[in-house]
């Protein structure tokens, strides 16, 4: 057993003489349990795609809230061996400061809880998002909208960027029975903790069924990413997208460049539709039926990639997905991946989802 689950595991340890006091805690105290099993087959696929069934996610969190306005969160992922979110959250001067490691500000799609996602895999532009990262975040809202500004650098296991500052800002118009419309963008720049970058892509299915793109060991010097992003909801209708891009400057004044974007349609077949929050799309709460929100998905995506050779690779998907809340701690969620790369080569796949959050 490594060491980081050695640690995960005495933690749980400890939640466990804990749970009797969260109900007379109230939100001094929370206890999550989250996890994700997928089925993933393909109708066809290129070496080295292939069949797989595996958990996706595995975690377990502890969390509050104090009178005060702070609240906090500590999460761990059994799946990657990995801690996710711990951070600290306080009411600075009208906004909140962030403490900790977290998702950093750039990237709806990326940004949006892993609970509560349109598809069981982000588009291919999620390779731009720079993720959790251990850093300081600042977070303020006015009339003209809502300004997120972050300092961060690695994550808990080492791995990321030396330094990187980041922005994103958005602004909500409108309202649910009107239609409200979301615009954003955000921007990032980082000092890499690596003199090289290697990216590999899937055809938008899970870890476990392989990648079939490389853009190759990429010199890196500096890394600069940026995104805009749109979404408009009017009563059971969903339309998001997003465009993302990266410059990767290299030693000597040489630099390469790749992008992507995605289109997104949600139509809620049954139940409430989604909630904004945040500048984000997410799930409604569970209602007291079996059978809760039930979302009809559909998304096309691209990406375009430098290689290190030289040339381009790249991909175009096209994903349709049928998702159901089933009770207040299930969700089962059914996508039909399509994608091609450059080359011409094709996969096309299921995945099926079994979920479980409590």
């Amino acid at each position: 057993m490594s060491h980081p689950r050695l640690l995960a595991t005495a933690c749980l340890l400890g939640l466990g003489l804990l749970i009797p006091a969260q109900a007379e805690a109230g939100d001094a105290l929370r206890l999550g349990v989250f996890a994700q099993y997928d089925l993933l087959r393909f109708d066809e696929a290129p070496a080295p795609l292939d069949d797989a069934s595996f958990w996706r996610r595995g975690r377990v969190s502890l969390g509050g809230k104090f009178a005060n306005g702070m609240d906090w969160k500590v999460e761990y992922d059994f799946v990657p061996d990995a801690w996710t979110d711990v951070y600290l959250r306080l009411p600075l001067a009208g906004g909140r400061l962030w403490l900790g490691q977290f998702k950093q500000p750039l990237g709806q799609e990326a940004l949006l809880s892993d609970k509560a996602a349109l598809f069981t895999e982000s588009s291919v532009s999620g390779a731009f998002a720079p993720g959790r990262r251990l850093g300081v975040q600042y977070v303020r809202s006015q009339p003209w909208g809502t300004l997120a500004v972050s300092a961060y650098g690695r994550d808990i296991h080492d791995a990321g960027p030396d330094a990187g500052l980041g922005a994103r800002w958005y602004r909500g118009f409108g309202d649910g029975a009107s239609g409200l419309l979301h615009i954003g963008a955000a921007a990032a720049v980082e000092q890499p903790s690596s003199a090289s970058l290697r990216l590999r892509v899937r055809p938008e299915t899970g870890p476990k069924g392989g990648s079939w793109l490389s853009t190759g060991n990429l010199p890196l010097d500096r890394q600069t990413r940026y995104g805009l992003e749109a979404g408009w909801q009017h009563d059971r209708l969903l339309l998001q997208g997003e465009w993302l891009g990266s410059r990767f400057d290299a030693p000597g004044g040489n630099h390469s460049s790749g992008d992507g974007g995605y289109l997104a349609a949600a139509w809620t077949l049954r139940g409430a539709p989604r909630v904004y929050k945040d500048g984000l799309f997410g799930t409604p709460e569970p209602g007291q039926s079996l059978l809760g929100a039930v979302e009809l998905v559909a998304r096309y995506s691209r990406l375009d990639l430098p290689l290190a050779g030289g040339g381009r690779t790249g991909q175009d998907a096209w994903t349709l997905g049928l998702n159901a809340q089933i009770g207040k701690y299930w969700r089962a969620m059914l996508d039909y991946t399509a994608a091609e790369d450059r080359s011409g080569r094709d996969a096309t796949g299921w995945t099926l989802r079994a979920q479980f959050a409590f």
